[in-house]
């Protein structure tokens, strides 16, 4: 016998019905894209050819706070993230704050609930949810940070011979492993929009700011690509071409997954 309580429940809210397919980046951002898009799934190890969809969600949320929140962003990613830069550019982000993080927190709530090994990170994002919807209810401490990866040129290490200009045409986001940091306070997540690649230091409770200064300290000192820090109440941001990297071979390694067709 199946319990009201064992069912089947939106991921944004208590609606046990009505359920939609959600995408996990906006479609209308995947409908930019005129080459092939591939997908990765963590869950089955492979990347393929389409994108990634969740179906915890009901038509109520979907079609209106999350298809309200995607439409703002979405002129924002239009504007400003369309297109790979080019090396030596420099950029003047725009941006609103709270319809970023919202976005950037949305993005991967539904990316860890579509990850094999996104369990922890579900717990700690759902907090958000009502911030997410609404932007009621955001626990303090979360940092944001903007790196910029340009294209670059491709040659065969070998010989030499260029190969043209690689572009980082992308969305991607997926938990940041590796760099051996203090899972104590934080998780850490990336979301990343072809150059603008957004790095979310998401607090698991409510922290202090001296907390939450230590651990930007730390993220920065394990890594050289922990990109400028995005501050509420600041609209606009220049970033300067010392301060960007280029989409060298250690970032696409990290990007790899095995390719089912």
């Amino acid at each position: 016998m199946i319990t009201l309580d064992s069912k089947k429940k939106c991921a944004y809210c208590d609606a046990t019905e009505n359920f939609t397919k959600e995408h996990i980046f906006p479609a209308s951002i995947i409908k930019t894209y005129t080459t092939e898009m591939r997908s990765i799934n963590d869950k089955i190890d492979h990347d393929f050819q389409g994108d990634l969809v969740i179906g915890d969600v009901c038509a109520t949320c979907n079609n209106g706070a999350l298809s309200k929140l995607d439409a703002s962003f979405i002129k924002t990613f239009k504007s400003q993230m369309a297109e790979p830069l080019n090396p030596g550019d420099e950029v003047v982000f725009e941006f609103d704050y709270d319809l970023l993080l919202r976005e950037l927190l949305k993005i991967s709530y539904n990316s860890a609930r579509a990850s094999k090994n996104g369990y922890d990170a579900k717990v700690i994002l759902e907090k958000h949810v009502p911030y997410i919807l609404t932007g009621s209810g955001k626990i303090s401490g979360t940092i944001v940070s903007l790196q910029i990866v340009t294209s670059a040129n491709a040659t065969i290490q070998e010989t030499g011979e260029s190969l043209g200009m690689m572009k980082p045409y992308l969305l991607r986001s997926a938990s940041v492993e590796g760099l051996n940091l203090n899972p104590k306070n934080y998780i850490t997540r990336m979301v990343a929009f072809n150059s603008f690649w957004f790095y979310l230091l998401i607090p698991k409770r409510s922290v202090t700011s001296a907390i939450k200064n230590d651990f930007w300290k730390e993220f920065k000192s394990k890594t050289h690509l922990h990109g400028v820090l995005l501050k509420k109440g600041v609209e606009s941001i220049k970033i300067t071409k010392d301060k960007t990297t280029y989409l060298h071979i250690d970032l696409i390694e990290k990007m790899r997954r095995k390719t089912k067709r």
